[in-house]
């Protein structure tokens, strides 16, 4: 029976693995340089993606605020041309 907090390792990898603790040590390092390795290319792999999602979403808002100022530049022609009409539309009052 093993203490607790230990793994067991099967039999075929415990044949396999050498004797020497420094030697095993080294292996587990390998195997976590790989795993870590994966890992970090998955995360480049996924950053890449997101990186071209903000790309066309910066776009998008660029167009959005292009938008907005020609119809914020279109409305003041239009209260201006508002106003002329009023003025031209309502009589001077004389008191």
């Amino acid at each position: 029976m093993s203490k607790a907090g230990e793994m067991q390792l099967a039999d075929g990898i415990l044949m396999n693995l050498p004797e020497h603790p420094d030697q095993q040590l080294e292996i587990a390092q390998q195997i976590t340089r790989f795993a870590v390795s994966g890992r970090v290319a998955n995360l480049e792999g996924e950053l890449d993606c997101l990186t071209l999602k903000l790309v066309e979403k910066a776009a998008i808002v660029e167009d959005l605020q292009a938008r907005v100022s020609a119809v914020e530049s279109m409305l003041g022609g239009i209260t201006a041309k508002l106003a002329v009409a009023l003025q031209d539309q309502v009589p001077t009052l004389a008191w």
